[in-house]
Formats: C-alpha cells, structure tokens, sequence
C-alpha cells in the first residue's frame, strides 16, 4: 500500500491525519441484481458517514472490488459466525451455525473496494461485520 494526497472539497464529519478517505459513490437510478460467479467473503470497512452503528438504507464500504471480481448488482449476506461452544460432560467443542443479520447490494465498485447500500437488517451492525456474496 501506498501513501496519497488527497483535496477534501466536501466531508461529513471530522477528518484526522491518517482517515481513511473514499469517494462519494455516484448512486444509480437502477441496478439489475447479478449473483456473483464465484464465493466471495469480506467485511465491511466502513460507512458514509462514519457511524458506529447501521442498518437498513445507509451505505456502507467493502474490502472487497473489482480486483475480487466485484460488480454492480451483486447482493451479499451479512452474517456473525457461530460461536464455539463446549460440551461439558465430554469437553468436546462444537460450533454453532452463523447466523444472517442482513443483506446488502453492491451499488459503485472500484479497484480493492465497493460501496453497497443495505437493503436488509434484522439487528444492528458495526464495522467489522462479515459479508458473503450470494452465488447461483
């Protein structure tokens, strides 16, 4: 990774030395969904305005782009993983099934990154949840 200059012209909230400093995606009027042609996983790195929490409608960044074979349209499941569990009388650890909390649609991609918008929720999010891309 590399180090850039950028000109902030317009900012939501604070900026410190070392933000991280993304685009505004342009929002188009349609996307048609296409399922992604091969298993994707990531997170989400962050959002538009920097919240701490989200969830249904509000804009979120990937670690994920083009360079992972990202494009407008896909949709991913947003999960938590399983915790592990320990049986007790045989010390045996299993673990659970992830659980959905959500899905999000792909809405601008570029080269290591996408912005998605979420477009279901069923509880909270932060940064740092886990993504999948829905595949055929």
């Amino acid at each position: 990774t590399g180090v850039a200059t950028e000109k902030i012209i317009k900012a939501y909230n604070a900026i410190l030395r070392g933000s991280a400093v993304m685009k505004q995606p342009v929002l188009p009027e349609t996307i048609s969904l296409i399922h992604s042609e091969s298993s994707l996983d990531g997170y989400i790195i962050g959002t538009k305005e920097d919240q701490k929490s989200f969830g249904e409608h509000d804009i979120v960044y990937l670690d994920l782009g083009k360079e992972d074979g990202v494009v407008a349209g896909n949709s991913f499941i947003i999960y938590k993983k399983g915790d592990v569990v320990t049986e007790k009388t045989t010390d045996i650890e299993y673990t659970l099934p992830s659980t959905t909390i959500g899905r999000l649609l792909i809405i601008d991609v570029k080269e290591n990154s996408s912005a998605a918008i979420i477009i279901d929720s069923i509880e909270e999010m932060h940064v740092g949840e886990r993504i999948k891309a829905e595949t055929k």
